[in-house]
């Protein structure tokens, strides 16, 4: 059915179990919330960090590390991370520009981490800098990631199958070490929230009550509380909408933007991975090409035509 059926579908099979409920699975993830209650789930551990100038390496610098913590990101394969595309718009250097996989407390090394530097960063060409349509982009890891219980990627699903079935399940669960308040500090811990799918006339409705908001597009799809009781926040950027549908974890969104964070009577705002599944699978598909050396070449920056 709705696995990607291509390559990659057998690793996120593999290690569909980790979707687990709470008691089987291997990590634990506390939700941040606006008041309302904390919520454990059994999750998948696909979630990973995105450094803008590599980890800070000692506790007291992850303290301080607003600065440094650019998006979070999720694993599709052992060499592929997707993230939001805006992550990328204020990036002067790609020198250093590092993912870190099998973190769940920042300020601690507990020898389930995997880093690796990010050599190629592709992004649709129909992305606007600044802009909030097309938000999503595919980063190439400089070597394949080693798959562990804490190491797991996440289940690309075919379009059809997301957008008939996933699409209808309320609701999904949303993760990352993002602010736990509008301007506040950056979580250390994984946190992650469920929140609920809103209709689409309901995602219209709620992006025209102000008219500098920006325009919810047919890429996107919004999810949360109207209440403003829990929501993503800033930091939380780039990292997976995922839905389970039995027993099994799927990437239906990414963490693109919303009206502050947890603000009553707004949502968050979540590009659709259903509306670039072939962009996705193609770009994945692919092998970097060798120059004339024999050594292979990683364009740093990329558009690519969708």
């Amino acid at each position: 059915g709705g696995l990607r059926g291509r390559r990659g579908s057998e690793l996120c099979l593999a290690y569909a179990a980790l979707g687990a409920p709470a008691s089987q699975a291997h990590t634990i993830l506390l939700g941040r919330d606006g008041g309302g209650p904390r919520f454990q789930v059994g999750v998948h551990s696909v979630q990973c960090t995105l450094w803008a100038r590599g980890k800070p390496v000692d506790r007291e610098a992850v303290l301080l590390l607003n600065r440094a913590l650019l998006c979070g990101g999720t694993l599709l394969d052992p060499s592929w991370v997707v993230s939001a595309a805006h992550c990328f718009d204020k990036i002067r250097s790609w020198r250093n520009l590092s993912v870190v996989l099998g973190e769940h407390d920042l300020s601690e090394d507990d020898g389930d981490e995997q880093a690796r530097w990010v050599v190629q960063v592709i992004i649709p060409d129909k992305y606007i800098l600044g802009k909030t349509d097309h938000d999503i982009a595919l980063l190439r890891l400089h070597q394949p990631v080693t798959l562990t219980d804490h190491v797991v990627p996440l289940c690309l699903p075919e379009r059809a199958f997301s957008e008939n079935t996933l699409a209808s399940i309320r609701f999904s669960w949303v993760s990352g070490w993002g602010q736990l308040l509008d301007r506040g500090a950056t979580a250390l811990e994984l946190m992650a929230i469920e929140v609920p799918r809103l209709m689409t006339q309901d995602c219209l409705e709620q992006s025209k009550q102000r008219p500098d908001s920006p325009v919810v597009t047919e890429n996107m799809f919004c999810a949360g509380y109207l209440d403003g009781s829990k929501d993503a926040c800033k930091g939380d950027s780039g990292g997976p909408h995922a839905t389970r549908y039995r027993g099994t974890w799927y990437l239906t969104g990414v963490v693109s933007w919303g009206e502050g964070c947890a603000a009553a009577g707004h949502v968050g705002v979540y590009t659709r991975v259903s509306q670039y599944t072939e962009w996705l699978h193609r770009l994945m598909d692919s092998k970097p090409q060798p120059n004339r050396a024999g050594q292979l070449l990683f364009p740093l920056a990329l558009l690519d035509t969708m």
